[in-house]
């Protein structure tokens, strides 16, 4: 089942898919979560994903549900850390070392994904040493 990218943010922080007045900045907050995906290396575009309505859905950037729930929290994350802060600076700490190990999980689920097929996989997977030693 598809779900827009959009609602499913809205629905995340606390707002109606049918409340629109805040839009344009969520979608620019996504956008940004977005690049930075891009950035750590998740990708199979020439550039960064980008959505510019409600219509773009989870799908068009990965097939597995479970990378897409993947997404799904570090986009809501990045997104609710830019649109509405914590006032608690516990949760604002909290908040930021859960975005930073999923942006390592999603440079990592990039490193897995192309390592089968490159013919230097052991070398990548073991190092030289690990070959050698067998």
């Amino acid at each position: 089942m598809e779900h827009s990218i959009l609602n499913d943010i809205k629905k995340l922080i606390g707002l109606s898919p049918d409340y629109t007045p805040f839009d344009a900045d969520i979608i620019t907050f996504i956008n940004t979560a977005l690049g930075t995906i891009y950035h750590v290396g998740f990708t199979d575009r020439e550039g960064p994903f980008m959505i510019t309505d409600a219509n773009t859905v989870w799908e068009e950037i990965a097939e597995d549900p479970h990378v897409i729930e993947l997404l799904k929290s570090y986009v809501y994350l990045k997104t609710r850390l830019l649109f509405d802060p914590p006032a608690s600076s516990v949760i604002l700490e909290a908040n930021k070392e859960c975005i930073k190990e999923l942006e390592w999980r999603i440079s990592s689920l990039t490193d897995y994904e192309i390592l089968p097929d490159d013919p230097d996989r052991d070398l990548w997977v073991h190092g030289a040493e690990g070959i050698v030693n067998g």
